[in-house]
């Protein structure tokens, strides 16, 4: 099982830096624009990183207050086949900074202890604003490894396993040459450790954790640059299982490998763990307006290439028919028609609860209504381990 901690430095890292503006913007010259209001925003995150965490999209409300300061809810999807029942709800406030240009920046703080800054183009007037995450920096740490070309140890830290965990697990790595000595594989022995962690809720909690496994493939053989000295380079592949914050979890992380090797052998090689993504989305404004009619919808998947379309009828009173055609990588094709029901709040945020045709549950939706009433954000937020987040828009036919 998975906990807040682990998906939230993490995947919240990055995808709290999707977390798409949303804003009734008021236009203060042919260009420029002012935030003011209401918006619904959802984004997706393309993340394929090397600890674990892999994409998500998220969806919520800002309300800004037209002097710089803005306040809202959002619900996160991240994928990850540990946990994918995850879904993560957090309040945040923040401020804001437009451009006379239209651009500019937005500083949202989650009351789950992430931070993020995202940059934005403002569209239609002030109606709506196109989101881009801030890029990270650094994305990602290196742990550098040293030693004999037989023999390498280092501090591996653990918060590259569990996000708020402070402290090293001590590493110790046996290498022998492969495949008639073109590859040196190195394999760690099981090393443990415990420490300090910052949980999720903000309070001081602890963590203890094993690392089972911590596998290194090097090419060249580094015993044949022992006397001359060189380059190297390859890819780590590692696992840790442990408690952090009273909850279980297993993660696991992999990477390049660079490294020198010293005339005489002395050997130093640097795991590259990589994180970060790009994230993108939109916001609409957020302007009244009644859930009635057909509405065509799109949905995009994240991390993997896939996509559906389809229809969605609401019949004023609390009840739903549709259908879909879905395409997926390897050109697999789907269709079909679902029932379900839908309620909306009194802010035009709500949810969707599909029927499968056999009567039992089917996929869940939350939802902002847009726009007057002619659009939905959509987010899928039920729990399916073979299926990549979902995320789109609906307009009203």
């Amino acid at each position: 099982m998975k906990d807040h901690s682990c998906l939230l430095a993490r995947t919240m890292s990055v995808l709290v830096l999707t977390l798409t503006f949303v804003c009734s913007l008021r236009p203060v010259s042919a260009q420029g624009t002012s935030p003011s209001g209401a918006f619904g925003f959802v984004a997706g995150i393309a993340q394929l990183d090397s600890v674990g965490s892999n994409g998500g999209a998220i969806l919520g409300l800002m309300n800004f207050d037209g002097a710089g300061n803005v306040s809202g809810n959002v619900i996160v999807k991240p994928r990850n086949i540990n946990n994918p029942q995850q879904v993560i709800s957090s309040n945040f406030t923040g401020t804001y900074s437009p451009n006379p240009d239209g651009t500019g920046t937005l500083t949202l703080n989650l009351d789950i202890g992430s931070t993020a800054t995202l940059l934005m183009v403002i569209t239609d007037g002030g109606q709506g604003a196109q989101l881009l995450s801030q890029p990270c920096a650094p994305c990602g740490a290196n742990v550098t490894l040293s030693g004999q070309p037989s023999s390498l140890t280092g501090p591996l830290p653990i918060s590259l396993f569990f996000a708020g965990a402070k402290g090293n697990v001590p590493l110790s790595l046996n290498g022998a040459t492969q495949n008639g000595g073109g590859i040196t594989v190195y394999t760690a022995n099981e090393a443990a450790g415990n420490g300090a962690a910052a949980c999720p809720d903000g309070s001081a909690g602890t963590w203890a954790a094993s690392v089972p496994s911590v596998t290194l493939a090097v090419n060249p053989d580094i015993p044949s640059l022992a006397s001359s000295g060189g380059t190297v380079a390859g890819n780590f592949f590692g696992a840790a299982i442990g408690n952090i914050c009273g909850q279980a979890d297993f993660e696991t992380m992999s990477g390049l490998v660079t490294g020198t090797v010293s005339p005489g052998g002395a050997t130093t090689l640097v795991l590259h763990a990589v994180t970060g993504a790009v994230a993108s989305g939109v916001a609409r404004v957020v302007n009244g307006g009644s859930l009635n009619g057909s509405y065509g919808y799109q949905l995009s998947f994240t991390p993997f290439p896939a996509a559906t379309l389809g229809l969605m009828n609401f019949d004023g009173a609390g009840n739903l028919t549709g259908s879909f055609t879905s395409t997926s990588q390897g050109g697999a094709i789907n269709f079909g028609a679902f029932t379900g029901t839908y309620s909306i709040n009194p802010d035009n945020t709500g949810t969707i609860s599909l029927v499968q045709p056999s009567g039992q549950p089917g996929a869940t939706f939350a939802f902002v209504l847009t726009d007057g009433g002619s659009q939905l954000l959509l987010l899928r937020t039920d729990t399916n381990p073979q299926f990549d987040v979902a995320y789109g828009t609906a307009r009203l036919q």
